[in-house]
């Protein structure tokens, strides 16, 4: 199955949305929206009633770059979390860090090379401990993808691929899991075990 682990709605309505990662043939999402977590039900209840996988996570914007946290259990602690940064407009790797391991759940760096936004870059590999790094975007940007293909190397995490949050982009990258995995528990193993 082939799910995109960084789909942020945008203005798409629940529907909408599902009918996009339906459309684009993608298995599920991660409905993944920035420092926002506890109105998430009825966006995964609309890819479930697709019969696609629906899953929650959420986007940590960092001064320079871009997390997204995807929880063990998101019905639970992570739902109630205020994920408003606590440096100020953004978050510290540490500070995001130390939240997603209080939570329990994979935490990637979503395309740490994408110019377009304000990304780490070689910065990324101050990111010890992360769990993955989005490698895949779009085919005219194939040397983002082969600089976070090393950086996935050297800090012993997943390759995964994803939208990078962008609604538009949907369907230009994905990753794939087990056609098995319909819980949170068992996509967090997923990407905690995957390819390095």
């Amino acid at each position: 199955m082939l799910i995109d682990l960084h789909a942020n709605p945008g203005d798409l309505d629940p529907r909408a949305f599902a009918q996009k990662i339906y459309d684009v043939g993608l298995g599920g999402a991660v409905v993944a929206r920035t420092h926002k977590a506890g109105d998430l039900t009825e966006w995964v209840a609309a890819l479930e009633d697709l019969d696609l996988a629906g899953f929650a996570g959420v986007t940590l914007e960092l001064d320079k770059g871009r997390l997204v946290f995807i929880p063990d259990d998101w019905e639970g602690e992570f739902a109630t979390t205020d994920w408003t940064p606590p440096e100020g407009r953004t978050w510290t790797w540490e500070a995001a860090k130390a939240k997603a391991d209080a939570i329990g759940g994979a935490l990637f760096a979503s395309h740490p090379y994408d110019r377009s936004s304000q990304a780490p870059a070689d910065g990324v590999y101050q990111f010890k401990g992360v769990d993955g790094v989005a490698v895949r975007s779009m085919a005219e940007r194939a040397g983002w993808d082969r600089l976070a293909e090393a950086a996935a190397r050297t800090l012993e995490a997943a390759r995964v691929g994803s939208s990078g949050g962008d609604p538009d982009r949907i369907g230009v990258a994905g990753t794939v899991v087990d056609d098995e995995i319909m819980s949170e528990p068992e996509l967090v193993e997923a990407i905690k075990s995957g390819p390095t």
